[in-house]
């Protein structure tokens, strides 16, 4: 199920929204996006122009963590390291995306030691 998803985002012209982040474009689905977090639930039920425009822009993180993350709602796996889990974990944290908190979590406390 998870492939089948994330070849209907890949594929353009079927996708109904655009996160712009940076000076790039992430296509994917309103019902998907709106399943994964309450921020774009409520932007995407809302008359926000995000949602009848089918685009918004996120200033608050960077286009690799945004794309990290669409990527692994699409597919249901996340891939953390100690370069991306803290920012992964703000971007989760901002946009409500519940689903991904624990990960970071976990991922966090187990990998801390002196030198973090």
């Amino acid at each position: 199920m998870f492939q089948l998803l994330q070849r209907n985002s890949e594929m353009k012209e079927l996708t109904d929204f655009v996160l712009k982040v940076e000076d790039q474009e992430i296509h994917c689905h309103k019902v998907i996006m709106a399943a994964a977090s309450r921020y774009f639930e409520k932007m995407l039920t809302s008359d926000m122009k995000e949602s009848t425009e089918g685009r918004a822009k996120l200033n608050e993180t960077n286009f690799a963590i945004i794309n990290l993350i669409v990527n692994a709602i699409y597919e249901g796996c996340l891939e953390l390291d100690g370069d991306n889990v803290q920012d992964v974990f703000l971007a989760c944290h901002h946009y409500d995306i519940e689903l991904f908190m624990p990960l970071c979590t976990d991922y966090m406390f187990e990998h801390i030691d002196s030198d973090n």
